[in-house]
C-alpha cells in the first residue's frame, strides 16, 4: 500500500533527465493558446492575458494570480445563484455551480479576455474566461449551456449578450441543471 502511494505522488522522472539531473518540465496547453484567436470585444477595455485561478468563490466569481497580484474576477455574463449569508438558506443550485465552475478550473490556467468595461461597482475585474479556444473552452458559455445560471445581460459589457441568452435560453428549453431543478424565470 505504501509502495502504491508513492508510485502515485512521486512519479519517476524521464530516465535522461534523471540522469542530466534536470526535471523534465511539460509545457500546459493553455500556454500555446494565440489569445488572439480567444473571444473578446472588439472594444476591449484590456489586453488578454493568462492567469492562474487561486480560489472559486462562487459560479460566477474567482480569484486568480496575476503578474501584479491578487484579483477578483466576476465572470461577465452569468447570474449563478448566490450562496446564503448570516443563516439564510443557499439559493437553489448554487453549490451545483460552484462545483461546476471548481472542476473546470480549480487551481488551473485561465485566460482573460474583457468587454469594455474591466471594473464593476464592487472593484471586481469584468472578464471572460477561457480553458481553450471554441465554445468548449469558453468557460460562461459552458455554464449556461449546462443550465447552471441564466444569463447576466449588461449594457456596458455587450459583446456575447445575444448568444449568452440563446445558450441559457436553449439550456432552459431542454430543462438542463437548474432549469428543471429551480425555479428560474
Amino acid at each position: 500500500m505504501i509502495i502504491f502511494w508513492i508510485a502515485c505522488h512521486y512519479p519517476l522522472l524521464d530516465t535522461a533527465a534523471q540522469d542530466s539531473g534536470v526535471e523534465e518540465v511539460v509545457e500546459d496547453p493553455i500556454t500555446r493558446i494565440d489569445p488572439a484567436t480567444l473571444p473578446a470585444s472588439a472594444m476591449a477595455c484590456r489586453e488578454p492575458f493568462l492567469v492562474t485561478v487561486n480560489y472559486v468563490v462562487d459560479g460566477d466569481t474567482v480569484f486568480v494570480q496575476t503578474d501584479t497580484g491578487e484579483e477578483k474576477i466576476r465572470l461577465i455574463g452569468v447570474d449563478t445563484p448566490e450562496f446564503g449569508y448570516d443563516g439564510d438558506p443557499d439559493e437553489c443550485y448554487a453549490q451545483e455551480a460552484k462545483d461546476f465552475l471548481n472542476q473546470r478550473i480549480g487551481d488551473r490556467q485561465v485566460w482573460l479576455t474583457f468587454d469594455q468595461t474591466c471594473v464593476d461597482t464592487y472593484n471586481r475585474t469584468l472578464a471572460y474566461l477561457h480553458t481553450d479556444i471554441g465554445s468548449h473552452g469558453f468557460v460562461q458559455r459552458q455554464i449556461l449551456q449546462r443550465g447552471m445560471a441564466p444569463d447576466f445581460p449588461f449594457s456596458d459589457t455587450p459583446a456575447f449578450n445575444e448568444m449568452f441568452a440563446e445558450d441559457a435560453a436553449n439550456a432552459a428549453a431542454a430543462g438542463l441543471g437548474g432549469w428543471s431543478a429551480c425555479s428560474w424565470d
